[in-house]
């Protein structure tokens, strides 16, 4: 199967024919469905394929389930369909999350893969190889484990050990262009410019995961454009006090900071032009 062939399964979130047709899973005998309530909510789990016993199930959804949600839901759907594959959808979306039980070190965890569209599943065609059997290949439900765990779990602790890697990287990198808080005192053992490193970053990531929600102004690359608008705009040389204190600063404290009835709006926003004004969109709105 080709990625154009993958794209096109995922864009119209057709699951059963990419597992069934493409990836050699069977049909399962009959229409299975597990209703599951948590917090008033109900979750309609449908199986659309099997192999030796382990599912593949989908689940449509008005929002993606947070991480302690789906652990909440695993906890329920273990009664019923102990090894699976769940993939919500978004309704009327691209937007999808897949999540997947493993076992780390005799302990069950969640790993979650979430995209917003086709073009973004790049990991999950990666992996199709791996899932996939031949129609006259024989299985047990420990070979399909072992390679659904295979695909997933060393991707997830990867995943894991090169973030804070980067971190820990642009951290050092981020903490040399900081001046004016105890310059005298070397960067590894400045404490308050370790401290204020932190912080910067944590909010910079903050920004960029509800961005990628659409919870600023709707744009899902809403610093980056800012950014843009502010070199275009102000000179390149001018991240300081065009971009940081007219910007971030404003966004971080007048806007996400504050209180959604003490929000000054017209302070919060960066024009996209000189005679146009954007509003934020918080993520509690």
């Amino acid at each position: 199967m080709n990625r154009r062939t993958f794209n096109q399964y995922v864009s119209e979130s057709n699951f059963r024919e990419l597992f069934i047709s493409e990836m050699g899973w069977n049909n399962p005998q009959g229409q299975t469905l597990f209703d599951i309530t948590i917090d008033e909510t109900p979750f309609d789990f449908q199986l659309i394929a099997e192999r030796s016993g382990f599912q593949v199930l989908t689940c449509l959804v008005d929002a993606i389930p947070t991480s302690s949600l789906c652990k909440k839901l695993d906890t329920r759907l273990r009664r019923s369909a102990n090894d699976y594959i769940c993939i919500f959808i978004q309704k009327n979306t691209s937007h999808h999350l897949w999540a997947v039980p493993v076992k780390k070190v005799e302990k069950r965890d969640i790993v979650l893969v979430e995209y917003l569209n086709a073009e973004a599943a790049g990991f999950l065609f990666e992996k199709i190889e791996g899932l996939s059997f031949e129609l006259d290949e024989r299985t047990t439900i420990t070979d399909v484990v072992e390679r659904v765990q295979a695909a997933f779990i060393v991707n997830s602790e990867k995943v894991t050990k090169d973030f804070y890697t980067g971190f820990k990287k642009e951290h050092t990198n981020f903490a040399k262009f900081i001046s004016g808080i105890d310059d005298q005192i070397a960067d590894k053992d400045n404490r308050n410019k370790q401290w204020y490193t932190s912080v910067m970053l944590n909010r910079l990531m903050f920004c960029y995961f509800i961005q990628k929600k659409g919870f600023l102004d709707g744009d899902v690359d809403y610093l980056r454009h800012k950014l843009e608008w502010t070199q275009q705009e102000r000179g390149e040389n001018r991240f300081f006090s065009s971009f940081y204190k007219g910007f971030l600063t404003t966004l971080f404290h007048g806007g996400l900071n504050a209180p959604k009835h003490d929000r000054d709006f017209e302070k919060c926003v960066w024009p996209h032009s000189l005679s146009q004004r954007r509003y934020v969109r918080c993520a509690s709105d």
